[in-house]
């Protein structure tokens, strides 16, 4: 596993919704998690640092490869990236 960095990322799905992130750093082995309410943005984010979707702009770095920029797109395919999410329920007491 390599570090993963999302660096000036702006991704637009529609013209509702657009996805910002100025700055993500995710280091080799550590265990990070995104919560939000539905339709933020958690689920892109995975698929933009997965290859799954390109980002509008924005760099994404695996390792010391870019794997998305202005110029240049890796796909998932080639990443060797993948992605899973875990629903989890709480109780506030």
């Amino acid at each position: 596993m390599s570090k993963v960095t999302l660096s000036q990322i702006r991704h637009v799905n529609s013209e509702q919704f657009s996805l910002q992130i100025d700055h993500l750093v995710v280091e080799e082995g550590e265990i990070v998690c995104l919560l939000g309410p539905s339709g933020c943005g958690k689920s892109t984010t995975l698929r933009l640092a997965a290859g799954l979707e390109r980002p509008s702009s924005g760099e994404v770095q695996i390792g010391n490869q870019i794997v998305a920029s202005k110029t240049k797109f890796i796909g998932a395919e080639e990443r060797r990236v993948g992605w899973c999410f875990r629903i989890m329920r709480y109780s506030r007491i």
